[in-house]
This record gives C-alpha cells, structure tokens and sequence, in this order.
C-alpha cells in the first residue's frame, strides 16, 4: 500500500470540525432581550440599559446566531415586532430572570454588610466615653461591621497609607497628601470627684479636692495652660498626670494623691460608684477628627461619618 492512498483512507484532523460548543446562557443578554421586547426599538432599549445602539443590535443578532431562529422582525418604521419564538423565550425566562433579581438584592446586601471598617485610635482615646458613643453610632449603619485597632502615637500616617486602618479618629491630623479629613463633634472634658452628691455648682469644689490632677496625653501643649486657666478660675493648683497615673487612679482612688481629675470621661463612667463624673466647661472643647484615604474604595465612608454626627447625642446642660 502506498503512501498515497494511505493517506486518502485516514481522515485529516482538519477535514471535520469538531462539534460547536453552544454558548453558555448569559443573563446580559436575556437583559437586553427584554429591553428590546418591552421598548420595541433598540435605540430606545439601549438609552434605557445605558449603552449604545449597535452594542444592543450585536447581542440580538448573536442571541439569534446562537438559538438558530429570528427573535424580532423589523417594521418600515423601524420598530421591532416580537416574533413567535421571541414569546416563547420571553415566558420560558420570566422566572428565571426574578431568579436572577432575588440573587442579585441578596449579592448586593452582602457586599454593603460585607465591609468591614477598620477604625484606629490611640490608647488613651479608645478608653472613653466619647469614643464608645462613636463606635455605637457607627455600629448602627448596616453597610459596615466596625473593628478597632490600636494605634501607636507617631504611626498614625503609615497605617493609614498601607491600608490597616480604614479611619484613624484623634485629636491630630497625619499629615498627607492623600488623607482626606472629617470633623467629628468636639471632646468635651469630664471633672472625676470621689465625693457623693449633685454636680458642683463652683470650682471651689476642685480646690477643696486638691490636690487634683490633669490628664491630657495629646494635648501636652496646652496642658499647662489650662492648669493656669483652671487656677485663675478658682479651681486650686493642680499637676499634669500621665496615662499610667490616670488608670492607676481609677483603679483605686482612696490609694492616689488626688481627689479629682480633669479628663475625658472613661468609657464606663459608672464603673465605680465611689468615683462622680461631671461634664466641665471651664476648658474649651477639644476638635476630634477622623482621617481616611482621599481614594478609599469605600465610597460611603464619608457619608457614614456624617450620619453618625447627625446622631450624636447634645451636650448636658448641667456642667461645672
């Protein structure tokens, strides 16, 4: 047997295609299906799915390249009639499409609850009661789920850049050109007292106390002048005391050196029932401030910041 007819007798791989594959079902091009059928005109079902008018002709005409059938027959006036085969696609997909829709509002809450927002800030600021009321407010919007992170002072920025922290809350501003900035309500200071009894109508109550302490971490700079401000006031003389030295106090203040303290309100100000906390307007309030990438890819962070300041809880009315 030769090489020719060898060669005639074996089938070239080329001779018969293999079997085409159909084209996987895909919901885009059921969408466009229905526009055109609801609006009978492409231009009007390519303005309603904000695309262009060939790209809605494309899809028909391979939406009908793939069925082997005509969908729609084109009138004089440039309508297009659905064809028989167009309504039996049209009833066969219905159930399929609100299918579709329920998977896509499920996708969708998933994403929005799915986020999780990373919120930084210092030590000394997580323990209080005003930091507490913003992660409650912040809890409260579905779109995220709130976790903490603490962060060094000097490593605010590098956090921020790198992406561990989505939102860094505090009293100064990491400076960058990328970091876009959002004024949270102001901190308020809080006058702690062992004593019992109504708020303190005069400072001479503080200076009774004395010896009294300050506790400002992130405000050294004006630490003392508040001191002076508070002497001039009639509150008594009275020292700047550390993070350590404010803890150890609340953790037992029959032991400290000091009736009162000047701070932030702890995070549970009930916590000990020898130990009264009342709001004090002697001092300025103190800006806060929340940070966060200019570009970050959560495009409703600013929004949620803003709803939360929304429904940030007014000041008391009875303060020293």
């Amino acid at each position: 047997m030769g090489f020719s007819s060898v060669y005639s007798s074996t089938p070239h791989p080329f001779t018969h295609p293999p079997p085409r594959t159909p084209m996987p079902l895909d919901a885009h091009y059921l969408q466009v299906f229905k526009a055109v059928l609801t609006e009978c005109s492409m231009s009007r079902a390519a303005l309603r799915l904000r695309t262009s008018a060939s790209n809605v002709k494309r899809i028909v005409q391979a939406l009908e390249g793939e069925l082997g059938v005509s969908l729609f027959d084109r009138e004089s006036r440039g309508n297009f009639l659905p064809t028989s085969h167009a309504g039996r696609l049209d009833k066969e997909m219905t159930r399929f499409m609100q299918e579709m829709d329920a998977l896509q509002e499920v996708v969708s809450g998933m994403r929005e609850t799915g986020r999780m927002l990373t919120l930084g800030v210092q030590p000394w600021l997580r323990n209080t009661a005003y930091f507490e009321r913003l992660i409650q407010l912040l809890q409260q919007d579905t779109r995220f789920r709130t976790v903490l992170r603490e962060i060094e002072p000097g490593s605010e920025r590098s956090v921020m850049e790198s992406g561990a922290c989505d939102v860094f809350v505090g009293l100064s501003t990491p400076g960058s050109k990328r970091l876009a900035i959002a004024h949270l309500p102001p901190l308020q200071m809080s006058l702690g007292m062992v004593a019992a009894g109504p708020v303190p109508d005069r400072l001479g109550a503080l200076h009774e106390s004395c010896p009294w302490g300050l506790h400002a971490p992130d405000l050294r700079g004006v630490s003392r002048d508040w001191l002076q401000q508070i002497e001039r006031e009639g509150g008594g003389i009275g020292r700047a005391i550390s993070t350590v030295q404010f803890r150890d106090w609340l953790a037992d203040p029959g032991r400290g050196t000091f009736r009162a303290v000047v701070s932030a309100a702890p995070a549970d100000p009930d916590a000990r029932e020898d130990i009264h906390w009342h709001p004090f307007n002697v001092l300025p309030t103190v800006p806060v401030r929340a940070t966060f990438l200019s570009q970050h890819p959560y495009g409703c962070l600013e929004n949620a910041l803003q709803r939360a300041c929304n429904a940030w809880p007014t000041a008391h009315e009875h303060s020293l």
